[in-house]
């Protein structure tokens, strides 16, 4: 922590030709008096686990310096040492002290392939910098590289593409600029009262070096660091003025013949003068040499003020950094002295400079790691533009030291394309347009310019260049710069993601007569057209295209078969795969992906699978065609076994594989099975998106465990209205209302507004925990309190809820007065509650209107059928029997499910004898038949709607699948264990009953869910306290 107390100097100005005292107030920063004493001691306040673990390339004498700063940075360690020279590396570690602390390695390359190093600080000769700065930047690692940092600025282009590239942070090591007397010289540079406009400014570094200096070091070697003394001790020079102009670009740079080389070429000493535009006076001078005294000067002069610090690059004392700072001097009467003295200004800092510089490097990489951000872009560019005039420094000195003008540069536009700045690279290019050619390297820029204002949707910038290609045209260029397809492509690409499709139109068709214009612009069109939802356009501009004996390739093949996908057009989708078939270019993947989509969207299985099977690659888009495929044919095991067989082949996963999985788990209450999907999300390097969490949460509640479901939940950062629909649905399946409850209102007091789904969810769970009165309440506020007209599903939820609460006469006048025709739903809720309550000529008309809207659903045939039953009518029982077999319809068989470790086991009703004979079957039941007896259970058997004798009745009571399948998880888990089971019916009555005894003696949690809802048996008691019986 820096805390600020202040103290005082005097500035003395003049007014009116007197003088006067005035107080100026400055701060000095200073630390604890402990953690001052902790860095002076060398000592790490704390070790801290997280830090950022830094590796060395090399064993200069700078390096020493950073090793000691990582040492003393709260958030770095040192990791690892590697030099050409194991010896060497040992030797460097051991007069270190770091002997037996640190990693040693006898090459970069071994230190750069340790995975465990997140950061490489390099003080390599300049000459090696592009090589191994590149590959760490590849490899990974955060990049702390000395200054120079490159021979010239493609080269450092080339490491900071690579930096981008791969996410890692880059910073030169520049320790000055992160010492907190320079942010205080900024503040006060900045004060337009205190200092004013900058007018002059003057940045000195020399040093003496020594004969043999001057004979073999290697700042001195043309091979290893051609640069010399502008690049050691010249980059801080240019620096320094570059920093005191908030990085503005000159735009003429002058070296001066004072130039001293030696006999390799390499500068030793020189000066140079820098200048901007004329409406900006500033003239700043720089000069650096091998052959002078140590300095190290920075001095400036403004309006108002002036500055001196003779320290600037390294302060005479470690934690404590002085300079000198006058306001409104000027001389007194008769000019025999001054108004003022120059005051001193002094920060302390807690850290030396080096060391604050690792930290804010560490604390860059850390945020990258942590949160998921991008590399801090404020480094890379104080580094280029640094390069860019030390650049034109050294062509002024190659040139004979004649004046260099900077102009915008094809690299200067690519790098600030790259870093975003567009208002930068747009003023660069408006305030020259004569400069506008068609070179490569130029188009390249303005290629990467237009695809920087696609990716950030900046239409103004886009029609800004637009407005200047159009201008180079009218000056005679004949239109080459908009003929050009590349341009022509990113411009129709521009207007179409933001939504401007007459533009891009206008733009494909200037020069489309001329019929030279290649695969790809045409495709951008219609990929604009696709974007926009013009999806018949799409097809019509690639036939369009084939009419004028375009040969299509993969991006037209892609393009071409989305479109079909979409409208559902099977038959041009499948003449567009005849195409492919016969195409000279092989189908990439994107195709094949493609094509699997087409097919699998329009229920065609087979071709997916053949297309699949013969496709030479397969990547994780074409897997989760295949995964998709097979759920949408309700292949539940397939979908998984196939999501297994992706992660066997080491392919990884995508979130939309997730998406796609976490449903199948739900659907199957596979809670195994997706746990170790949530594992692979929590390992995963990413942040999981919203949609994605949004499927964890509904699987934990589809498959009973609510608690995760709310814990997933209560630590997402983002959530939408999705994300609260998801658990206030899971807490009314579950059987869990006032929770639910309290969470709507949680949900309305966050400023989320509900919709319908908030709704169904809210009412279907009131209606199944016996909460009439407040449902009623909620479906009549849903219009006025929170603008959600009702639907059939609301209408149906609240015929149930009415129907179960034995309010029939109530449910039947909401079917018969709602506001729209009732729906196969609102009957269906209607029977269900004649089922509940025993009325069988209401449950007659219901049904009939069921048989004539669900003609095929087997299920209202058998809710009828039973409802005879229940009545003794088995004549009815016998009509509706024959009804089913004239129609073709059959019941559906019960089924119940569970998972037990990695393996599910299904169960039929009345099946599985091989079990069911067992051993262990036969002494598990009796034991649960005595227990059973013990509390006075006795077998229900009016739950069989048969006519059949009571001994049957019971027999086949016992059949019932879920009995088996709790049987059966009872003699292969262990005891406490909670057991989990799906059933694909209603739960009877009796086995209701059954299982609540079972929970009870046996002292097991199990979590039944049926087609309705979950019951949580615990104890004998259920969690839907019998309500869904009734």
């Amino acid at each position: 922590m820096v805390h600020y107390i202040y103290s005082r100097y005097e500035v003395i100005s003049t007014n009116n030709g007197g003088t006067s005292k005035t107080k100026a107030t400055t701060t000095t920063l200073i630390s604890s008096v402990s953690q001052l004493s902790e860095v002076k001691n060398g000592k790490k306040m704390a070790e801290n686990p997280a830090a950022i673990r830094f590796g060395i390339t090399g064993c200069a004498d700078i390096a020493r310096k950073v090793a000691r700063a990582i040492k003393l940075a709260p958030n770095a360690t040192l990791y690892a040492i590697a030099s050409r020279s194991i010896d060497k590396a040992r030797k460097f570690a051991a007069d270190g002290g770091l002997s037996g602390a640190v990693k040693i390695y006898g090459s970069y390359d071994q230190l750069l392939d340790d995975p465990c190093v997140d950061a490489v600080y390099m003080p390599l000769p300049t000459s090696l910098h592009l090589h191994w700065a590149v590959l760490a930047a590849r490899k990974k690692k955060h990049l702390l590289l000395e200054k120079p940092t490159a021979l010239d600025v493609s080269e450092l282009d080339q490491i900071l593409e690579a930096c981008e590239s791969n996410g890692v942070q880059f910073m030169d090591g520049s320790m000055w600029l992160h010492h907190p007397r320079t942010a205080k010289l900024k503040d006060l540079i900045s004060d337009p009262k205190l200092f004013g406009q900058i007018d002059i400014i003057r940045s000195t570094s020399t040093m003496p070096g020594t004969q043999d200096f001057l004979e073999s070091n290697i700042r001195v070697n043309a091979n290893l660091d051609a640069l010399g003394a502008l690049g050691d001790i010249g980059w801080y020079c240019i620096g320094a003025i570059l920093w005191a102009k908030d990085y503005k670009l000159p735009t003429v740079v002058n070296a001066l013949p004072d130039v001293l080389k030696n006999s390799a070429g390499v500068i030793l000493s020189c000066s140079a003068s820098i200048h901007w535009e004329p409406a900006d006076k500033t003239v700043a001078t720089i000069h650096f040499s091998f052959l002078s005294h140590s300095s190290m000067d920075l001095a400036m002069t403004g309006s108002n003020g002036s500055m001196h610090c003779n320290d600037y690059i390294i302060p005479c004392q470690e934690n404590s950094a002085s300079f000198d700072f006058t306001s409104g001097a000027t001389f007194v009467e008769l000019h025999i002295g001054w108004n003022a003295k120059p005051g001193e200004v002094t920060v302390i800092s807690e850290l030396p400079q080096e060391a604050l510089m690792v930290q804010e490097f560490a604390r860059n990489a850390e945020d990258i790691r942590k949160f998921g951000k991008r590399p801090d872009s404020k480094w890379p560019e104080i580094s280029r533009k640094t390069q860019l005039v030390l650049d034109a420094v050294k062509k002024s000195i190659d040139l004979g030291c004649k004046p260099v003008k900077f102009k915008p540069l094809p690299s200067t536009l690519k790098w600030l394309a790259k870093s975003g700045k567009l208002d930068e690279a747009l003023r660069l290019i408006e305030s020259s347009p004569s400069k506008l050619t068609a070179t490569q390297s130029d188009i390249e820029a303005y290629s990467l310019l237009l695809h920087t204002c696609i990716s950030r949707r900046s239409l103004e910038h886009g029609q800004r260049l637009y407005l200047q290609l159009l201008l180079s045209d009218d000056r005679g260029e004949n239109g080459i710069l908009l003929r050009n397809p590349t341009l022509k492509s990113k411009l129709i690409t521009l207007y179409s993601v933001c939504g401007r499709v007459d533009d891009a139109r206008s733009v494909f068709y200037d020069g489309v007569e001329d019929g030279q214009m290649p695969e790809s612009v045409w495709v951008a069109m219609a990929i604009g057209y696709l974007r926009n939802g013009f999806l018949v356009e799409a097809l019509i501009v690639y036939c369009d295209m084939l009419s004028r004996l375009v040969l299509p390739g993969n991006f037209a093949f892609s393009m071409a078969l989305k479109a079909c996908a979409e409208l559902s057009e099977l038959r041009v989708g499948r003449a567009v795969h005849a195409q492919i078939v016969k195409s000279s270019e092989e189908p990439d993947q994107v195709v094949s992906n493609a094509l699997l989509r087409l097919y699998a969207e329009n229920g065609c299985f087979v071709d997916v699978f053949k297309v699949f099977d013969t496709m030479p690659e397969r990547n994780v888009v074409s897997w989760n065609s295949l995964i998709a495929s097979f759920a949408q044919r309700d292949q539940v095991f397939q979908s998984l076994d196939c999501f297994r067989r992706m992660q066997g082949q080491g392919m990884g996963f995508s979130w939309v594989t997730l998406t796609t999985i976490l449903p199948v788990c739900a659907r199957m209450t596979a809670l195994h099975f997706g746990k170790e999907i949530h594992a692979q999300i929590v390992k995963s390097t990413k942040r999981p998106d919203v949609p994605v969490l949004n499927s964890l949460v509904d699987m934990y509640a589809k498959s009973g465990a609510i608690d995760y479901c709310k814990r997933v939940f209560d630590g997402m950062q983002s959530k939408d209205l999705t994300s609260w629909n998801t658990v206030l649905a899971g807490y009314a399946s579950n059987g869990f209302m006032e929770e639910g409850m309290k969470l709507f209102a949680q949900m309305v007091e966050s400023g989320i507004r509900p919709d319908g789904v908030t709704f169904i969810a809210l009412l279907s769970g009131c209606s199944h925990a016996g909460l009439t009165d407040e449902g009623q309440s909620l479906f009549s506020k849903m219009k006025e309190g929170y603008g959600v007209s009702p639907t059939f599903e609301h209408y149906a939820c609240l015929v149930d809820m009415l129907g179960r609460a034995g309010r029939i006469k109530e449910a039947l006048d909401i079917v018969e007065n709602m506001p729209m025709k009732p729906t196969g739903s609102i009957w269906g809720s209607l029977l269900n509650s004649c089922r509940l309550q025993g009325n069988v000529s209401l449950a007659e008309r219901a049904a009939m209107e069921l048989f004539e809207l669900e003609r095929h659903n087997p299920g209202n045939y058998v809710m009828l059928s039973n409802i005879y039953a229940n009545a003794g009518m088995w004549e009815g029982v016998n009509r509706v029997r024959e009804l089913m077999k004239d129609r073709g319809i059959k019941k559906e068989a019960g089924c119940s499910w569970i998972q037990i470790k990695n393996k599910i086991h299904t169960f039929v009703a009345g099946g599985s004898f091989e079990f069911r004979n067992s051993t262990e079957f036969k002494k598990v039941w009796s034991e649960l038949m005595d227990a059973m007896e013990e509390v006075g259970y006795n077998t229900d058997t009016s739950v069989v709607l048969h006519d059949v004798n009571e001994q049957t009745k019971a027999m086949w009571v016992c059949g019932h699948s879920e009995r088996i399948a709790l049987t059966f998880a009872l003699v292969h888990t262990a005891a406490r264990m909670p057991i989990r089971i799906t059933k694909n019916l209603r739960i009877c009555a009796d086995c209701h009953s059954w299982v609540k005894i079972v929970s009870m003696v046996t002292g097991r949690e199990i979590v039944l869910r049926d087609t309705n809802r979950f019951h949580h048996f615990k104890g004998g008691a259920c969690s839907c306290k019998d309500y869904c019986q009734t």
